[in-house]
């Protein structure tokens, strides 16, 4: 009982800072919302078709992959 106690408020903070925000993300990136705007319209995987079609997104994931693979190890 004192175990789960003492683990509360760490799995309440990271409920509250890291898979709140995550969700709140990944339900954004389905829809078509400007800053601002009081509005909200579903666009499902459209936000992800037109990212994987833009060139300069292609070359840049390439370029951050051979970075990350010959920094990190």
């Amino acid at each position: 009982m004192t175990a789960v106690a003492l683990a509360g408020p760490a799995f309440v903070l990271l409920f509250a800072l890291v898979l709140l925000p995550c969700v709140a993300v990944l339900a954004l990136s389905l829809t078509d919302w400007q800053l601002g705007a009081r509005t909200l319209q579903f666009v499902g995987l459209d936000n992800f078709r037109e990212l994987l079609g833009d060139p300069v997104f292609r070359r840049s994931f390439g370029n951050t992959l051979v970075f990350s693979a010959t920094v990190v190890p």
